[in-house]
């Protein structure tokens, strides 16, 4: 049975049918893995985003790290390597960068740390699986919305268990969402200048 943050309705039969046709020497793998990778990731927010974090700098007041980043980090480590031995991981913190192995976890312990800061709701879990250098899965939550993403290679894409898909409006009667570079500022009229050429 698989669950979803909002309720007891499961990751969809047919999702489950599309891996294992398409996949079929790893399709019941990446199934398993797909419930599990969910729970931990699910366990780790219950863990460590309920409680005042204490933040940190590395290398500027524009680019921080929590103890509640390197906890999450640390225990997804921990776990995740029980579901796949022999795998290797590639982490945001810490230097944590080994990719030699036929597996390979990639994980953001808290993507958008500044807002986890500070109590905003926009940050999240993200955590994805590589196998041979190729995307095969990827689970993405975020507690304080309760909202957990998660899609599989030839799977399609699932949020809270309703299957989502990409707009069909044209890109002029799109919404365009962008940033500047926080960490190099060199990059900031780079930054501006594909924005306005992408305005209409």
């Amino acid at each position: 049975c698989f669950k979803t943050a909002k309720s007891d309705n499961v990751i969809g039969v047919d999702l489950v049918k599309t891996i294992i046709a398409s996949y079929p020497s790893i399709g019941y793998v990446i199934v398993v893995r797909l419930h599990n990778v969910a729970d931990i990731v699910k366990q780790a927010a219950d863990n460590y985003f309920s409680t005042p974090a204490t933040v940190f700098e590395k290398g500027g007041a524009a680019n921080i790290v929590t103890d509640a980043d390197l906890n999450v980090q640390e225990f997804l480590i921990e776990n995740l390597k029980n579901l796949l031995p022999n795998c290797s991981f590639l982490c945001e913190e810490n230097d944590v960068v080994n990719t030699d192995t036929e597996f390979v976890w990639i994980i953001v312990p808290i993507d958008g740390t500044t807002n986890f800061a500070r109590g905003l709701y926009e940050c999240a879990i993200s955590v994805g699986l590589l196998q041979n250098g190729v995307s095969v899965l990827g689970v993405v939550y975020a507690p304080r919305l309760d909202l957990l993403f998660y899609a599989t290679k030839g799977g399609g894409a699932f949020c809270n268990g309703e299957k989502i898909t990409v707009s069909d409006k044209s890109f002029s009667q799109s919404i365009l969402c962008s940033a500047f570079c926080l960490y190099h500022k060199e990059y900031a009229k780079q930054c501006a200048d594909i924005i306005l050429k992408a305005l209409p």
